[in-house]
């Protein structure tokens, strides 16, 4: 089973998964697709 946490703010997505991967990406259509590849591989 996959846990995933996003912290949204104006300019960033924090993402956690199952409290072991976490990363930063833009909050932008560019960044929403690196999280999409990224859940996608889990």
């Amino acid at each position: 089973m996959l846990f995933v946490g996003i912290d949204v703010s104006k300019d960033k997505l924090d993402y956690f998964l199952n409290n072991s991967i976490k990363g930063v990406v833009d909050n932008s259509i560019d960044g929403y697709e690196i999280l999409v590849s990224i859940f996608k591989d889990k």
